[in-house]
């Protein structure tokens, strides 16, 4: 009988309660059963896998239509031509002799030398891990390679990390399944107390019983055929408190208009959004969570304001004295979830009516008001009224830096958004305004903030395609695209058809295509269709690295190897390297005389690099960029 069948047959006892020293025996023997069992099926299941792999030793066979005789050939023997003999294996006893028949084939070039890359269209972080463990040594096999220069760049070898075994993991599973589900029903709890089992479960998204899932499931007689009920793979906490929901999301969430999706490797911990590390556990990397909103609206000042009572319950047509405004007498709530559903609401919007809030949380209006009071009483919110700190109209905005300038590295790095008490000022110590930046839409500071950018207002007009195309677009002239949130008046959202916003074409990827083929240094970048000065041809993509990276050391020897770079400077903070992932534009051959240069626009609060023709370029004719002098390495590259 195995480990299931017995533990079914004891369901239906009354379990024996076992003491701390008692349930870790127990545990060990069903860990030590499972270990036992699972290796026993893996090795008989390997050694099946591996002989179905075998093959029978080939023979050869030939068809009886087949024929065997020599037929000369057609084609005309060269006088003076190579004769060589063949033999029938056949048949040893014939024996063939033919002429070498000799023909001239057209010379052909061979395809310059290239790297490929794995193609993106938008630009990615690259691994901080990646800086300290390498994963393998490039040309380990070349003699020319200088190897130990390059691995003194790194602490350790990839395979050297630990790792999670995933046959450890399935037969740990399998052990905490049984145990779940046996006469003596262990809680999660009382397995991770046991200590010898990674944790059950850490959060909602890591942890064995998490981990497993991530993989598919191996199929294995002690797992599948088991007559046990499976360990419950989901995990979301049932609570009304909204803020509690929100707060669980918004911590993967990118907010970044570039994105807008969860879990960017791109903006966490740089650019527009910072991250923190909110469980060491799991090391799992999280954005910044939101604060509770501060509440501004007194509750004497909504008694006294000139809103329409919303029914005969409104609490503007209730009477409050000073002991029901304790407010726990006067109506009380039995459920407590109730409560917590309208916390949760306050720490998101606490200003909001109790006329709105009743709706939100089917209460009557006055019970509403009631448990706002006791939840934000007047003296906590006239601390955040009182807060000693400038209003916006008294704030004095610094010169801020400038963008851009065409064909120029900006001399700043785009800021995490600030996050703070107060007005952006430097009494509330707001890093945009020290460093004389302007606050982002990610900032969490008012939407009224006075160094917030504001957008451009370019309007239609008649004599043109569409807007935003030259210099008095204030977006265009500071090196910045049209914000599709703000600048509404250029519709930089793209809703009308007629007119468009000139000024978004990196955002909605209007590139020029153009073609790579062999150029004046290997590969080139030829443009398909005649360009006028200005056009925007492509962005350069790749992966963005800190100068201050230990691994740029490493870049240095790799490329001095190869005798090329694909490194752009972005700004004074970053790089982009499009050695290994990247695109088209990174074939683009260098000339003193380049009819192209590279521009760095900021878009949605990231910088990101763009080569823009300098002159217009004719149909099929090669575009070529001045690498500058900091490009060159001690030998001349072969390819761009």
């Amino acid at each position: 009988m195995d480990v299931d069948d017995s533990l079914s047959d004891q369901l239906d006892e009354q379990p024996e309660e076992l003491d701390f020293a008692q349930k870790r025996v127990y545990a060990e023997d069903v860990y030590r059963g499972v270990y036992t069992e699972f290796f026993a099926w893996e090795q008989e299941e390997c050694r099946r896998t591996i002989i179905s792999l075998r093959t029978t030793n080939p023979k050869m066979l030939l068809s009886p239509r087949v024929s065997t005789s020599y037929r000369p050939s057609q084609v005309t023997p060269v006088e003076g031509a190579e004769k060589f003999y063949f033999d029938d294996l056949v048949d040893d006893s014939n024996s063939f002799q033919a002429s070498c028949i000799t023909i001239e084939a057209a010379r052909w070039s061979p395809c310059p030398r290239y790297f490929s890359c794995t193609p993106i269209s938008q630009s990615t972080q690259r691994d901080v891990v990646q800086d300290y463990m390498l994963p393998f040594v490039p040309y380990a096999d070349d003699p020319v390679f200088n190897v130990f220069d390059y691995l003194e760049n790194f602490s350790k070898f990839a395979w050297q990390e630990e790792f999670n075994d995933p046959d450890m993991e399935e037969i740990q599973n399998e052990a905490v399944r049984r145990l779940i589900f046996s006469p003596h029903k262990f809680t999660l709890q009382d397995v991770d107390d046991l200590g010898f089992f990674s944790l059950a479960r850490i959060t909602n998204s890591s942890g064995l019983l998490w981990d497993t899932t991530q993989r598919d499931p191996l199929i294995w007689p002690g797992a599948q055929f088991s007559n046990l009920d499976r360990l419950p793979t989901k995990w979301v906490v049932d609570t009304p408190d909204i803020f509690a929901v929100i707060s669980k999301d918004i911590n993967t969430f990118c907010p970044n208009l570039n994105c807008l999706h969860t879990f960017c490797s791109l903006h966490a911990g740089k650019a527009d959004v910072p991250y923190v590390i909110s469980d060491e556990a799991s090391g799992a990397y999280q954005f910044t969570p939101i604060e509770p909103a501060k509440a501004t609206e007194t509750n004497e000042s909504m008694k006294l304001s000139q809103v329409e009572p919303c029914g005969a319950l409104c609490f503007k047509l209730q009477e409050f004295d000073s002991r029901e405004n304790n407010l726990l007498e006067s109506s009380p709530w039995s459920n407590p979830d109730d409560i917590t559903m309208l916390e949760g609401i306050l720490k998101l919007t606490p200003d909001t009516v109790p006329c709105d809030l009743a709706l939100i949380c089917r209460k009557p209006c006055f019970e509403v008001f009631i448990y706002r009071s006791r939840l934000l009483p007047d003296e906590k919110i006239q601390e955040n009224i009182s807060y000693n700190s400038p209003s916006p109209s008294e704030i004095v905005l610094p010169e801020f830096v400038s963008t851009s300038v065409l064909g120029f590295t900006p001399q700043f790095s785009p800021l995490s958004p600030c996050q703070h008490k107060g007005p952006c000022h430097e009494a509330s110590g707001c890093h945009c305004y020290k460093e004389a930046h302007y606050c982002s839409r990610n900032c969490r500071c008012s939407l009224d903030c006075p160094i917030r950018w504001k957008g451009c207002k370019c309007g239609m007009r008649k004599k043109s395609s569409g807007h935003c195309e030259t210099e008095k677009c204030p977006c265009r002239a500071a090196a910045r695209e049209c914000d599709p949130e703000l600048c509404v008046k250029c519709d930089a959202r793209g809703r009308h058809k007629k007119k468009k916003c000139l000024n978004n074409d990196i955002q909605k990827g209007r590139f020029q295509p153009i073609k790579i083929t062999k150029g004046a240094y290997g590969n080139g970048a030829y443009a398909q269709c005649a360009l006028a000065k200005g056009v925007i041809i492509g962005e350069y993509v790749g992966e963005l690295i800190s100068k201050e990276s230990t691994s740029m050391a490493a870049f240095d020897v790799l490329y001095d190897h190869l005798g090329l770079n694909y490194i752009f400077d972005l700004d004074m903070a970053y790089v982009l390297d499009s050695a290994i992932f990247g695109n088209e534009t990174r074939y683009l051959n260098h000339s003193e005389d380049a009819n192209c240069c590279a521009t760095v626009v900021n878009v949605n609060g990231v910088h990101r690099i763009v080569l823009v023709t300098t002159t217009s370029v004719a149909i099929a004719e090669e575009l070529f960029l001045n690498y500058g002098d900091s490009y060159w390495t001690k030998d001349s590259p072969t390819e761009s």
